[in-house]
Order: structure tokens, then C-alpha cells, then sequence
């Protein structure tokens, strides 16, 4: 049984679900989203059937929840509490993302002035002020530039969003109370989901895309970290062995018998129970491999392969769909496709830009700047 402290500690199974969580988001971007016209009804239905990557997002928030509820949880009686936290985020997460919004701009600059054919207004350059601020998910009005470039950052600032609340919320909430609160939120969550899908059709968009909405993800995974940090919850382990086994099989039975309406995105089914069940499956996968380190299961989560694109994950996933439409539009002049052979070499070119590039970024910027950050200390 793995001793309670090794959740502050780096665990290599925990890279291996970031990595799953990217993976699953590439598949779909790559394959399920790419223009599918040139292949038979059964290939396109084949590789619709990646769309499921989408819900990689929801991985990464579960992750999210946990790592940082356990690292919070660790340190909430350090006089350097909010101090140390709110600087190594800083370091962690702003020179890469704002280097991608500036890089934005940049493109719009020239798009602007130099290539009219790609045409940018000034709402291109002014929603960048959004993303500066990080609340660009309470937004749904976006120029066809901006969505192509910056799309995916919504759920980063759902993150940051979130970065901001629990420090405060595990500081001053004592653990009992923080228990109660943290199961208000999962039960409550999925209710103003269904409000917000009730509610006028231009607001429907916030029962996917704002933080309250989608608490439920980073509140389970806070959660996890309290619990993993109790000693009779271990105990509880220790006594009822196949329990984390029995957990996660009937979460796995019950995802696969919700899957036909978890593919229905945005939608009254995924907006009450489906983004909650996919949170529940991965929390019970991620105390999974946790507990069962020796399973068949954490074992492919401690594949090289797989834990190294989890290190890369974050630059992975701000700069992926960019790269993949870029490469598509400058070479081919065409959405990303997939159904000749050009535009699927164009595909696993964006692949192989993706990786590199993100490899650059981590051992250029992200992992001197996580060093430095590393140097406060709580």
C-alpha cells in the first residue's frame, strides 16, 4: 500500500494519465474533427468514434483537482502559503500561454496587413484582452481566427479560475466542513448544468465551458486528494483490498452504457450526468493506479512513451490544433483533413511539429522556469 505522503512526491503513473489525457485529445482533434468526405460511411463512423478524446479535458481537470487540493492540503498551515503557490503557478503556467497569445497577435498583425486573404477585424486584436485575463470561457461571441488559434484555452481558464478559489477555500474551510463542501459542489454541479441547458439557447454554452458548471471535475479530484491523505481511508484499503478494482469496473460498466449520450456534446443527457460519470470513472482510475501500482493497468500508465508526452502535455495541448490548421492551410490551402495522402501526411507532420516543438519548450523554458519556481519554498 503506497504511504500517504507519495502524493505530494512526483509519481510517474500520474504522467502516464496526463499523457492518456492528451492522447485522447489529439485523437479526436486529429482524427475525429479532421473533414472525413473521401472515406466510406464505416471509415467515417470508425474515426467518430475518436470524439471520445474530448473528454480528455475531463481527465485533466480530475488530475488537476487532485494535484493541486494535495499539494494545498500539504501546505495549508505554511506562513509562505498563498506566496509560494501563486509563484510557482506563475511560473508553471504564464511564459508559455502568454507567449502563445502574443504570438496571436502577432498573426493577426500580419494576416491583417500582409495577407487579406485571411481576413482579421479588430475584434481579432481586442478579444485578446480575454485571454490576458484569463475569462475567455465565459465567452462564447469569437472571430473565426481567434477560435482557430486560441480555442482550446478555455479550459485553462477554467483552471486558473480555479487556481484562484481553492487556496482560499482549503486555507480557511476546516477538513470536515471542506468535506461537506466539496460534495455540495459535485451534487450541485450537474443541477445548474441542467438550469443553464433550460435556460436561453445564447447562454447554453456555460454548462460546458464555465468553471461552476464544470466544478464537479476539479471538486472530485480535491476529493481524492483528501481522502488519500487519510489514514482510515487507507486503512479501509488495507482491509477491503479489491475495492479500488470493484470502483473502477462498475464505473467502466456504467460509462460504457452512458457513451451513446455522452456523444451528443452539449446536450441535456451530457449536461446533467455525463460530465459528472466521466469525472467519477477517472477519479476511480487515477486511485486505480494509485493503489494498484502493480496492475496490468498502471503498468501501461508507466510506459516511457506515454509518461513523457504527459510531461509535454501542457504545450501539447495550447499549441496542437494551431499547428495542425496551420500546417493544413499553408500547404494545402484546405481544413484538416484526412482523407488523401497529402492531407494525412500533413496530419502526422502536425503530429511531429507538436511534439518538437513542445519538447523545445520543456527543456528551454518550462522545466528551467518550474526549477526557479521551485526555489520558493512553503
Amino acid at each position: 500500500m503506497p504511504e500517504v505522503k507519495q502524493a505530494t512526491q512526483r509519481i510517474s503513473e500520474l504522467d502516464g494519465l496526463r499523457g492518456l489525457a492528451i492522447l485522447l485529445v489529439l485523437l479526436d482533434h486529429y482524427l475525429a474533427s479532421s473533414l472525413l468526405t473521401g472515406f466510406s460511411h464505416y471509415w467515417q463512423l470508425f474515426f467518430k468514434a475518436f470524439r471520445g478524446g474530448q473528454f480528455g479535458v475531463d481527465l485533466f481537470f480530475v488530475l488537476s483537482g487532485f494535484l493541486i487540493g494535495g499539494i494545498l492540503l500539504s501546505s495549508r498551515e505554511s506562513p509562505n502559503y498563498f506566496r509560494t503557490f501563486y509563484l510557482r503557478r506563475v511560473h508553471r503556467i504564464l511564459p508559455v500561454y502568454y507567449s502563445l497569445v502574443f504570438l496571436y497577435l502577432i498573426a493577426c498583425a500580419i494576416f491583417h496587413f500582409f495577407m487579406p486573404q485571411i481576413p482579421t477585424t479588430s475584434a481579432d486584436f481586442s478579444h485578446a484582452l480575454r485571454y490576458f485575463a484569463f475569462v475567455q470561457n465565459f465567452f462564447w461571441s469569437k472571430t473565426h481566427l481567434e477560435w482557430m488559434l486560441l480555442g482550446v484555452t478555455w479550459s485553462l481558464a477554467i483552471e486558473e479560475q480555479f487556481y484562484l478559489c481553492a487556496p482560499l477555500v482549503i486555507r480557511y474551510v476546516p477538513p470536515r466542513r471542506l468535506l461537506t463542501l466539496l460534495i455540495a459542489v459535485i451534487l450541485l454541479a450537474p443541477l445548474l448544468r441542467l438550469l443553464v441547458l433550460l435556460g436561453p439557447v445564447d447562454y447554453q454554452f456555460y454548462a460546458s465551458l464555465s468553471t461552476p458548471c464544470r466544478a464537479d471535475a476539479l471538486a472530485l479530484g480535491m476529493l481524492g486528494a483528501l481522502a488519500w491523505r487519510s489514514e482510515r481511508f487507507h486503512q479501509f484499503l488495507r482491509e477491503n483490498p479489491k475495492t479500488p478494482a470493484l470502483v473502477l469496473l462498475f464505473f467502466s460498466l456504467a460509462l460504457g452504457m452512458l457513451l451513446p449520450g455522452l456523444y451528443k456534446p452539449r446536450g441535456t443527457f451530457i449536461g446533467t450526468v455525463g460530465y459528472s460519470a466521466l469525472a467519477l470513472f477517472f477519479l476511480a482510475l487515477l486511485l486505480f493506479v494509485l493503489v494498484r501500482r502493480e496492475s496490468w493497468i498502471a503498468g501501461i500508465m508507466r510506459v516511457k512513451p506515454l509518461r513523457d508526452l504527459g510531461v509535454v502535455s501542457y504545450c501539447v495541448y495550447l499549441i496542437h490544433a494551431p499547428v495542425l490548421r496551420g500546417i493544413h492551410y499553408f500547404l494545402l490551402r484546405d481544413s484538416p483533413r484526412i482523407d488523401d495522402l497529402p492531407a494525412a501526411l500533413a496530419t502526422i507532420l502536425s503530429v511531429f511539429v507538436t511534439l518538437g516543438i513542445a519538447a523545445l519548450s520543456w527543456h528551454f523554458m518550462e522545466k528551467p522556469l518550474l526549477k526557479r519556481g521551485h526555489r520558493f519554498v512553503y
